[in-house]
């Protein structure tokens, strides 16, 4: 794979040739979120890591037969969702046998399509977060993330707490400006 700018159809045949770089690509802009949307299924952080990790196994085996990114991300979600609600029904049934009940209730419901929604936009704001300038993103990560106090980010990166704010402050305008509608929505109550 060169290197420079991803263009969707080199990575795809990147990945389709088994180029471990291309897999390293969608495994690294996909694997936060979909963790973030498996712990939402499981409720417990390391087996969601466990079953994201055996979705991108899976990814991996068929590598040669996805045909454009959109697959990759549409048969990430899709596997991630069966494997929880996989893991849920053999819980949900080994629980069943030692108390003699055998019920599994539908664990699939409209509200999931929310659910990608929500963790998406999620990924997507990481992702601006990430562009920012490496200062501006420590103290926004440090005010909004980590939920310091601006004069304690300023003490901790050597700079005075008017610079901090202003650092804050310019985050905000860039991430309103690349969300436009989002904003409306989400930052204002940054």
């Amino acid at each position: 794979m060169p290197n420079g700018p991803l263009h969707p159809a080199t990575i795809i045949q990147a990945f389709q040739e088994g180029e471990e770089k291309a897999f390293d690509f969608f495994f690294r802009k996909y694997y936060p979120a979909l963790c973030f949307f498996a712990q939402r299924y499981v409720n417990d952080t390391e087996l969601a890591h466990d079953l994201v990790q055996e979705c991108f196994i899976k990814l991996w085996e068929k590598h040669n037969t996805i045909k454009n990114p959109g697959a990759i991300k549409s048969f990430l979600y899709t596997s991630v969702r069966n494997q929880c609600i996989d893991h849920l029904r053999r819980q949900k049934t080994a629980a069943a046998r030692k108390v003699g009940i055998f019920e599994i209730p539908e664990l699939w419901e409209a509200s999931e399509i929310d659910e990608v929604i929500h963790v998406e936009t999620l990924r997507k704001v990481n992702e601006a977060i990430d562009q920012l300038p490496n200062r501006m993103q420590q103290v926004f990560k440090g005010y909004y993330l980590q939920h310091k106090k601006l004069e304690e980010i300023a003490a901790e990166l050597n700079i005075t707490p008017r610079t901090a704010r202003n650092h804050k402050d310019r985050a905000l305008i860039f991430l309103r400006k690349k969300f436009n509608v989002l904003s409306l929505i989400f930052l204002p109550f940054l």
